[in-house]
């Protein structure tokens, strides 16, 4: 990449040591204009061509603030609150990659329900689009069949109602990566039905773009029926609520799922255990990028990822067929599947405590939180429910405004630190440099952030 001339009007700034998204460090350096430029390496130690750089004009302030604005929304519902069980929402999207990889989806389902979904893709947005667009629809139906089945007047028995939504997103995933081993099964007895077409028609590439493509789900559903929340989640989003304590007038971080991810022992263990021990050393191992699954994936439950969930062979003659290439093929993947799909889930009484109210759930991808900790977002959140035209507030100010609970059990996943957040001016400083970015650099250094 050619490098801009520099504008005399002042020296280049001191070079900033940083991180990329995945953790690896990065480097930023003001140079005269303003510029930003930005350099570093990325992916596994043992890839090529690692080095990247790129080097932009600083967006001025309130330019900033219309990139991030852009794509927030907020929502209030019209029914009162025994019906929905939720106000409203709040929505924004801050994309990094040209096709913003993210989903959120949010339906009002008509047996008591309200399902709010978010989920981010890997290898593109196609697998993700298509549990956008089913998996509320059948995790209602799943419900409304368990309501169905359950005694008249009683609600669905509790365990019975978790293993139903780990079915559900099982079901989902397999139906969707045996949609192309269907497809080319059928060949052998499909006659020829056009004189143009071959017996692969066209329209049977559709399963090609699957193909290496997948992503994450976090979804909540409020139950109004019994007043309670369930979360069923797969990958390494994450759904926080925040709880006000009237009588202590504090406030409460409750994290509603474990980040599923290579960096947690306990996936990791549950993994390892799935296969033999001699292929330990191949299953999650770190190629200089952490713990990740065939040294690539970095999440251990998920949607798709059909490369680390068929054999060899049969993924060989689908790429064959397809004429896809995925970076997995090297693999030799000996006992899969290396990944799956079977969500975690977890409920919530809302009536447990009479003295704690369930103020918001904060429904994040992985960007997100690899900025704030659990419980800075819980804080900022309840600022902005506070007051939301109040401005910037400082970071050590905010318990003092708004005090916490502290946790009982240390949070196992620290936040990485943005360089320069020190103080009000230096933060707002440091996030015009990171958010005036752009091109594939912007992914580099940060990954599409959706929050709900």
């Amino acid at each position: 990449m050619p490098s801009l001339q520099s504008i005399k009007l002042n020296s280049p700034s001191p070079i900033i040591r940083t991180t990329q998204s995945n953790g690896d460090e990065a480097f930023m350096q003001v140079l005269p204009g303003p510029l930003i430029k930005v350099w570093g390496q990325s992916g596994p130690n043992d890839a090529t061509d690692r080095e990247w750089e790129g080097t932009f004009y600083i967006r001025p302030e309130y330019e900033i603030e219309d990139f991030v604005k852009k794509n927030a929304k907020s929502f209030k519902l019209p029914l009162p609150l025994e019906i929905t069980g939720v106000r409203g929402w709040d929505e924004i999207v801050v994309p990094s990659n040209a096709i913003c990889e993210d989903r959120h989806k949010i339906d009002i389902i008509p047996v008591d329900q309200l399902a709010n979904l978010v989920r981010y893709g890997m290898g593109g947005s196609i697998f993700g689009d298509m549990i956008s667009k089913t998996l509320h629809a059948c995790l209602a139906l799943t419900i409304a069949r368990l309501k169905q089945d359950a005694p008249k007047g009683e609600p669905i028995d509790q365990e019975r109602l978790e293993w139903a939504l780990t079915d559900t997103f099982v079901a989902i995933n397999q139906d969707f990566l045996n949609a192309p081993v269907s497809a080319l099964r059928g060949l052998q007895e499909r006659q020829d039905t056009s004189p143009i077409f071959p017996k692969l028609g066209s329209s049977n590439f559709l399963f090609g773009a699957t193909e290496g493509s997948g992503c994450i789900a976090c979804t909540v559903v409020v139950d109004t029926s019994t007043s309670k929340i369930h979360v069923a989640h797969v990958g390494d989003s994450r759904a926080v609520a925040g709880w006000y304590n009237h009588k202590e007038g504090k406030w409460r971080c409750d994290v509603l799922t474990e980040d599923q991810c290579g960096r947690n022992p306990k996936e990791c263990h549950r993994r390892l255990a799935r296969h033999p021990p001699e292929e330990a050393d191949q299953v999650i191992y770190d190629r200089g990028w952490g713990n990740r699954v065939l040294g690539m994936n970095d999440v251990v439950r998920k949607f798709g990822g059909s490369c680390s969930v068929r054999s060899h062979a049969e993924e060989n003659e689908i790429w064959n067929v397809f004429e896809t290439k995925q970076a997995f093929n090297h693999f030799p993947k000996k006992t899969p599947p290396y990944t799956d799909t079977e969500a975690v889930v977890t409920y919530r009484d809302l009536k447990a405590n009479p003295d704690e109210e369930l103020k918001f759930i904060i429904l994040a991808t992985d960007d997100v939180w690899d900025t704030l900790t659990s419980e800075e977002a819980v804080l900022l959140t309840a600022a902005y429910k506070d007051n939301p035209s109040q401005g910037d507030i400082p970071k050590k100010a905010l318990p003092e405004r708004y005090p916490m609970i502290l946790p009982t059990d240390p949070r196992p996943y620290p936040a990485q630190e943005l360089p320069g957040t020190g103080g009000r001016a230096e933060g707002a400083w440091a996030t015009m440099r990171v958010l005036s970015l752009r091109e594939s650099v912007a992914r580099e250094m940060r990954d599409d952030m959706t929050a709900v």
